[in-house]
């Protein structure tokens, strides 16, 4: 493992590379569209006229890469101040017959097309993640393959052409893409990795680090966690004295210390637990759900009539 490398100790939530649904076409005859020639670029990087951060940080990697790959450095310019059709590579833009193909068909949609028609090449997203993707797309298609967070494959070329009316659709098969992770440093890697992949979610057992919230944000990625998260909304040190009947009747007794499971059937203690949940959920838009899950105890579970009434009778106690 080499240094600096986070460590990934956990599977993957739910992994579903994007698809393409409209096979790439080199249909058009024309002039190939030069973005670098012999190492001097050809055209420039033209952003939306108020991009949000995953349109900037996909002109920053587009630039980037095509220096990498050719030496030839493409000036990034917002959109405001160049011709509506000047040569250009256009973020979060499509022709106007293309843009029913990337409609959202449902909130938070990332699908994406890339179109080069008329000397112009155009890359847009359903939303803004959906044009970073087609960023690395395009990166792909000349040449950039994603290993690892750490290993990449970026060919030395010192000319880039994009075939005149090259069209490339890409809509996700499944809506969450994304791995769970257990490490809270050294994400930063791992969370670019995943935007080239297009994958949109990291999943964490725990609150993240305020830092990787701001990757989120700047990627346009979502963070979802939770999986023994009991005692994290509703803590025992907080609610023990107040409210004991909200935990565990065991043996007779209600038990605050532990891996304890809590009364599940106080819709009292629901009313309260979901209650603490909506600040972070407010204050963390990248977050779209917390999960909720029993502690690792095996045993530790209410035996009040209310609880044992939600027992399935064929299987006494689960």
């Amino acid at each position: 493992m080499r240094s600096g490398q986070c460590r990934l100790t956990a599977t993957a939530l739910l992994v579903g590379r994007a698809r393409a649904t409209l096979p790439p076409t080199n249909a058009e005859p024309g002039i190939p569209f030069a973005i670098v020639e012999e190492g001097q670029a050809r055209c420039r990087i033209v952003l939306p006229g108020r991009p949000a951060e995953p349109e900037q940080f996909a002109a920053q990697q587009l630039q980037t890469y095509v220096q990498r790959m050719s030496g030839g450095r493409l000036e990034i310019v917002p959109g405001d101040t160049v011709p509506k059709l000047a040569r250009a590579i256009h973020l979060g833009q499509a022709p106007a017959d293309l843009t029913g193909r990337i409609a959202p068909r449902y909130r938070d949609d990332d699908r994406f097309l890339i179109a080069v028609r008329d000397g112009n090449v155009f890359l847009r997203g359903a939303n803004p993640r959906g044009t970073l993707y087609s960023v690395f797309a395009l990166l792909e298609h000349l040449g950039c393959r994603w290993i690892s967070p750490w290993d990449e494959v970026v060919p030395s070329r010192p000319t880039l052409t994009l075939a005149n009316g090259y069209t490339q659709f890409e809509a996700a098969d499944t809506r969450v893409r994304g791995f769970y992770v257990d490490d809270r440093e050294g994400l930063e890697p791992y969370f670019v990795w995943m935007a080239k992949n297009r994958v949109n979610t990291l999943g964490s057992g725990r609150p993240p680090e305020p830092v990787v919230y701001e990757l989120a944000r700047r990627l346009g990625l979502r963070v979802q966690f939770g999986v023994h998260t009991l005692g994290l909304f509703l803590p025992a040190k907080e609610y023990a004295a107040r409210h004991p009947e909200w935990f565990p009747l065991i043996g007779g007794k209600r038990v605050t210390q532990g891996r304890i499971q809590l009364c599940l059937s106080s819709e009292a203690m629901a009313s309260e637990f979901a209650g603490n949940m909506k600040p972070h959920l407010r204050e963390h838009p990248s977050t779209p759900s917390i999960g909720v899950g029993a502690n690792d105890s095996g045993t530790l579970w209410c035996e009040c009539k209310q609880c044992q009434a939600l027992d399935d009778p064929a299987d006494p106690g689960n």
